[in-house]
């Protein structure tokens, strides 16, 4: 069914699909560009990975911005990822100004673009194609230049700027990790959340959360079945017996939009 069936358009309301469509959270990131001498910056938040090989990404931006027109025209762009105390910045490029640059400072890498220089990540893409959809036009991009620092990200929910509350219950991470160093005679064997809550006697979502932690830190590896593997990773003094390693598989998120 085309997108531009009337039958489709007219069975949600515009306000109750932004009311709805807000509990999605995402996080927070400026599009920047430089045409004709002049930079052009907007906030946005429908950013997505697109490709690992080769890294690309998907943008969107209202077709009506100044800035979705300097991107087509320059062919290259920047997503300035955004750090928790940025809030401020973010509605700075999200209202209308005539230098939404004002007191930011910048800095450019292999493509030219202005680059946000304490932003938590920047990154350099080269447009690989513009769709236009609806409102809003649909960048494809293929990344020249990727760089993050350390920090935490700047999230956007139900219409506002904040920071993600980490789901890490300390004290089931410090039970969890006991439990595990503590193993030696069954090291090489599959560890699960349920498995883990079952033993401990306690929430099976903590103890996902300290499970991913601890794979964070090194000291497990991911199955693709989900369940987890002790690494060799461990310090020398735990004595763990060293798995042998099965597939390790990752995964990768997306966001939606500020409009």
């Amino acid at each position: 069914m085309s997108i531009s069936d009337t039958k489709v358009r007219e069975t949600v309301d515009p306000f109750a699909f932004r009311r709805v469509i807000s509990h999605f959270a995402s996080g927070v990131t400026v599009i920047t560009t430089e045409h004709g001498g002049t930079k052009f910056g907007v906030t946005a938040s429908a950013v997505s990975s697109l490709s690992m090989e080769p890294p690309m990404l998907l943008v969107c931006l209202n077709r009506q911005l100044a800035t979705t027109d300097a991107v087509s025209e320059a062919g290259v762009f920047a997503v300035n990822i955004l750090g928790e105390k940025q809030a401020e910045l973010a509605v700075q490029f999200a209202t209308r100004h005539e230098d939404k640059f004002r007191d930011v400072e910048l800095h450019t890498r292999q493509l030219g673009v202005p680059l946000i220089s304490d932003a938590l990540a920047q990154i350099e893409c080269t447009v690989v194609s513009r769709t236009d959809v609806a409102t809003h036009a649909v960048f494809m991009a293929e990344v020249a230049t990727a760089e993050a620092g350390n920090g935490d990200p700047l999230g956007y929910f139900r219409g506002q700027f904040g920071s993600f509350a980490r789901a890490l219950d300390e004290s089931v991470y410090q039970l969890v990790r006991e439990s595990l160093l503590a193993r030696t005679d069954s090291a090489a064997q599959p560890i699960s959340a349920a498995s883990i809550a079952h033993e401990l006697g306690t929430d099976r979502s903590s103890v996902y959360h300290a499970l991913q932690q601890l794979r964070s830190e090194g000291l497990l590896l991911a199955d693709a079945d989900g369940t987890y593997l002790l690494t060799a990773q461990l310090p020398a003094t735990d004595k763990l017996t060293t798995p042998t390693p099965r597939s390790v598989q990752s995964r990768s998120s997306r966001g939606t939009g500020i409009r």
